[in-house]
Protein backbone atom coordinates (compact mmCIF):
# COMPACT_ATOMS: atom_id res chain seq x y z
CA UNK A 1 0.00 0.00 0.00
CA UNK A 2 1.55 3.39 -0.95
CA UNK A 3 0.36 6.99 -0.41
CA UNK A 4 -0.18 9.32 -3.33
CA UNK A 5 -1.20 12.99 -3.99
CA UNK A 6 -4.35 14.35 -5.17
CA UNK A 7 -4.46 15.31 -8.58
CA UNK A 8 -5.87 18.47 -10.07
CA UNK A 9 -9.56 16.94 -10.04
CA UNK A 10 -9.13 16.04 -6.85
CA UNK A 11 -9.37 12.25 -4.72
CA UNK A 12 -9.68 9.19 -6.76
CA UNK A 13 -12.06 6.34 -5.63
CA UNK A 14 -11.99 2.69 -7.46
CA UNK A 15 -10.09 0.47 -9.80
CA UNK A 16 -8.15 1.63 -12.33
CA UNK A 17 -5.99 -0.82 -14.36
CA UNK A 18 -4.36 -3.38 -12.08
CA UNK A 19 -4.40 -0.49 -9.13
CA UNK A 20 -6.56 0.01 -6.06
CA UNK A 21 -7.01 3.99 -5.14
CA UNK A 22 -8.80 4.41 -1.72
CA UNK A 23 -8.67 6.59 1.68
CA UNK A 24 -7.72 4.88 4.72
CA UNK A 25 -7.56 7.16 8.12
CA UNK A 26 -7.47 10.11 5.83
CA UNK A 27 -4.70 9.34 3.72
CA UNK A 28 -5.40 8.68 -0.45
CA UNK A 29 -3.52 5.19 -0.68
CA UNK A 30 -2.89 2.92 -3.83
CA UNK A 31 -2.47 -0.67 -3.81
CA UNK A 32 -2.42 -3.80 -6.42
CA UNK A 33 -5.88 -5.34 -6.90
CA UNK A 34 -6.43 -8.35 -6.04
CA UNK A 35 -5.71 -11.41 -8.94
CA UNK A 36 -8.15 -13.52 -9.54
CA UNK A 37 -7.98 -17.82 -9.57
CA UNK A 38 -9.71 -20.30 -10.92
CA UNK A 39 -7.96 -22.31 -8.14
CA UNK A 40 -10.15 -24.84 -5.94
CA UNK A 41 -9.90 -23.60 -2.24
CA UNK A 42 -7.80 -25.95 -0.34
CA UNK A 43 -9.37 -27.10 3.27
CA UNK A 44 -7.52 -25.12 5.28
CA UNK A 45 -8.38 -22.20 3.27
CA UNK A 46 -11.95 -23.28 3.75
CA UNK A 47 -11.33 -23.94 7.60
CA UNK A 48 -9.96 -20.40 7.71
CA UNK A 49 -12.96 -18.80 5.76
CA UNK A 50 -14.89 -20.84 8.31
CA UNK A 51 -13.42 -19.55 11.57
CA UNK A 52 -13.09 -15.76 9.90
CA UNK A 53 -17.00 -15.92 9.35
CA UNK A 54 -17.50 -16.68 12.91
CA UNK A 55 -15.30 -13.99 14.51
CA UNK A 56 -17.06 -11.72 12.07
CA UNK A 57 -20.36 -12.22 13.24
CA UNK A 58 -19.52 -12.48 16.83
CA UNK A 59 -18.07 -9.03 16.78
CA UNK A 60 -20.30 -7.56 14.50
CA UNK A 61 -23.11 -8.54 17.47
CA UNK A 62 -20.43 -6.44 19.85
CA UNK A 63 -19.35 -3.83 17.83
CA UNK A 64 -20.55 -1.15 20.07
CA UNK A 65 -18.55 -2.32 23.26
CA UNK A 66 -15.09 -3.26 20.57
CA UNK A 67 -15.37 0.19 19.77
CA UNK A 68 -14.66 1.52 23.40
CA UNK A 69 -12.24 -1.36 23.84
CA UNK A 70 -9.78 -1.50 21.81
CA UNK A 71 -9.86 3.03 20.75
CA UNK A 72 -6.01 2.91 21.97
CA UNK A 73 -5.63 0.84 18.46
CA UNK A 74 -7.30 2.86 15.85
CA UNK A 75 -4.32 4.91 14.78
CA UNK A 76 -2.93 2.00 12.27
CA UNK A 77 -6.31 0.14 12.24
CA UNK A 78 -10.07 -0.45 12.89
CA UNK A 79 -11.10 -1.28 16.27
CA UNK A 80 -12.84 -4.26 14.71
CA UNK A 81 -9.32 -5.53 13.34
CA UNK A 82 -7.96 -5.03 16.50
CA UNK A 83 -10.08 -7.18 18.17
CA UNK A 84 -9.21 -9.71 15.60
CA UNK A 85 -5.91 -9.42 15.97
CA UNK A 86 -5.64 -10.04 20.02
CA UNK A 87 -8.55 -12.92 19.31
CA UNK A 88 -6.54 -15.28 17.38
CA UNK A 89 -7.04 -18.45 19.50
CA UNK A 90 -10.58 -18.29 20.52
CA UNK A 91 -12.06 -20.62 18.32
CA UNK A 92 -11.88 -24.22 19.22
CA UNK A 93 -13.30 -27.52 17.58
CA UNK A 94 -12.81 -29.19 14.23
CA UNK A 95 -14.59 -27.94 10.75
CA UNK A 96 -17.82 -27.80 10.47
CA UNK A 97 -18.37 -27.49 14.01
CA UNK A 98 -16.23 -24.73 15.15
CA UNK A 99 -17.23 -22.80 18.08
CA UNK A 100 -16.09 -19.83 20.26
CA UNK A 101 -14.01 -20.84 23.52
CA UNK A 102 -15.39 -17.45 25.23
CA UNK A 103 -13.60 -17.65 28.42
CA UNK A 104 -10.63 -16.61 25.99
CA UNK A 105 -12.16 -14.00 24.37
CA UNK A 106 -10.70 -10.39 25.14
CA UNK A 107 -13.59 -7.42 24.28
CA UNK A 108 -10.84 -4.80 25.56
CA UNK A 109 -7.15 -4.19 26.00
CA UNK A 110 -5.60 -1.31 27.88
CA UNK A 111 -3.56 0.04 30.81
CA UNK A 112 -6.16 1.29 32.87
CA UNK A 113 -6.19 -1.24 36.33
CA UNK A 114 -8.75 -4.29 35.36
CA UNK A 115 -11.09 -6.03 37.37
CA UNK A 116 -10.00 -8.51 40.15
CA UNK A 117 -11.76 -10.82 42.10
CA UNK A 118 -14.77 -11.02 39.61
CA UNK A 119 -17.68 -13.34 40.57
CA UNK A 120 -20.45 -14.28 38.99
CA UNK A 121 -23.45 -15.97 40.51
CA UNK A 122 -26.75 -17.40 38.67
CA UNK A 123 -30.23 -18.36 40.11
CA UNK A 124 -33.13 -19.89 38.79
CA UNK A 125 -35.21 -17.37 38.88
CA UNK A 126 -32.73 -15.57 35.98
CA UNK A 127 -31.15 -13.01 38.70
CA UNK A 128 -27.44 -12.55 37.56
CA UNK A 129 -24.86 -11.58 40.57
CA UNK A 130 -21.81 -9.68 39.18
CA UNK A 131 -19.41 -8.54 42.20
CA UNK A 132 -15.41 -7.74 42.29
CA UNK A 133 -13.20 -6.11 44.56
CA UNK A 134 -12.20 -2.46 44.92
CA UNK A 135 -9.29 -1.44 46.17
CA UNK A 136 -9.53 2.33 47.05
CA UNK A 137 -5.15 2.59 47.63
CA UNK A 138 -4.57 1.63 43.68
CA UNK A 139 -8.08 2.08 42.31
CA UNK A 140 -9.82 4.82 41.03
CA UNK A 141 -13.28 5.13 42.96
CA UNK A 142 -15.10 6.93 39.44
CA UNK A 143 -13.85 4.53 36.53
CA UNK A 144 -16.82 3.31 35.04
CA UNK A 145 -17.84 -0.22 35.04
CA UNK A 146 -19.00 -1.54 31.02
CA UNK A 147 -20.17 -4.76 31.33
CA UNK A 148 -21.25 -7.17 28.20
CA UNK A 149 -23.84 -9.68 28.35
CA UNK A 150 -23.73 -11.93 25.53
CA UNK A 151 -26.66 -14.25 24.65
CA UNK A 152 -25.11 -17.44 22.54
CA UNK A 153 -28.25 -19.10 22.18
CA UNK A 154 -29.78 -16.18 19.78
CA UNK A 155 -26.42 -14.08 19.62
CA UNK A 156 -27.65 -10.99 21.05
CA UNK A 157 -26.13 -9.02 23.26
CA UNK A 158 -27.55 -6.64 25.82
CA UNK A 159 -24.57 -3.40 27.39
CA UNK A 160 -24.14 -1.75 30.76
CA UNK A 161 -21.76 1.25 30.38
CA UNK A 162 -21.57 4.52 32.79
CA UNK A 163 -24.02 3.98 35.23
CA UNK A 164 -21.87 1.60 37.74
CA UNK A 165 -18.62 2.54 39.15
CA UNK A 166 -15.49 1.07 40.30
CA UNK A 167 -16.42 1.63 43.59
CA UNK A 168 -19.82 0.16 43.88
CA UNK A 169 -18.12 -3.69 43.17
CA UNK A 170 -21.25 -4.93 42.40
CA UNK A 171 -24.20 -5.22 39.66
CA UNK A 172 -27.44 -7.31 40.53
CA UNK A 173 -29.14 -7.87 36.56
CA UNK A 174 -32.12 -9.97 36.00
CA UNK A 175 -32.83 -11.56 32.80
CA UNK A 176 -35.99 -11.10 30.24
CA UNK A 177 -38.65 -13.71 31.40
CA UNK A 178 -38.10 -15.11 27.25
CA UNK A 179 -34.50 -15.48 28.18
CA UNK A 180 -34.50 -17.35 31.92
CA UNK A 181 -33.69 -20.83 29.95
CA UNK A 182 -30.77 -18.89 27.63
CA UNK A 183 -26.94 -19.39 28.20
CA UNK A 184 -25.74 -15.94 29.05
CA UNK A 185 -22.20 -15.11 29.04
CA UNK A 186 -20.89 -11.92 30.77
CA UNK A 187 -17.33 -9.56 30.32
CA UNK A 188 -16.47 -6.69 32.34
CA UNK A 189 -13.68 -4.25 32.16
CA UNK A 190 -13.57 -0.49 33.20
CA UNK A 191 -13.22 3.02 31.73
CA UNK A 192 -11.86 5.47 33.19
CA UNK A 193 -13.96 8.96 33.95
CA UNK A 194 -12.49 10.61 30.93
CA UNK A 195 -13.43 7.87 28.71
CA UNK A 196 -10.26 7.57 27.11
CA UNK A 197 -8.40 4.84 29.25
CA UNK A 198 -9.73 1.43 29.45
CA UNK A 199 -8.85 -2.03 31.01
CA UNK A 200 -8.35 -5.38 29.85
CA UNK A 201 -11.54 -7.47 29.97
CA UNK A 202 -12.34 -10.20 32.17
CA UNK A 203 -14.56 -13.31 31.59
CA UNK A 204 -16.71 -13.25 34.71
CA UNK A 205 -18.96 -16.76 33.67
CA UNK A 206 -22.10 -17.53 32.32
CA UNK A 207 -25.55 -18.70 33.64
Amino acid sequence: MTKYKNGPLGPFSGKLGDKVYSSWKNDDVVKDAPEKTTKEPTQRQLEQREKFSLLTAFFSCIYDVIAVGFQAFTYKMTQMNAAMKFNTDIITGVSPNFSIDYPKVLISKGKLNGPIGVKLKCDASGQMKLSWEFQAECDQATDRACILFYDESINDCFIISGIVRREDAALLFFKQHDAIDDLVHVWLFFISANGRKVSNSVYAGNG
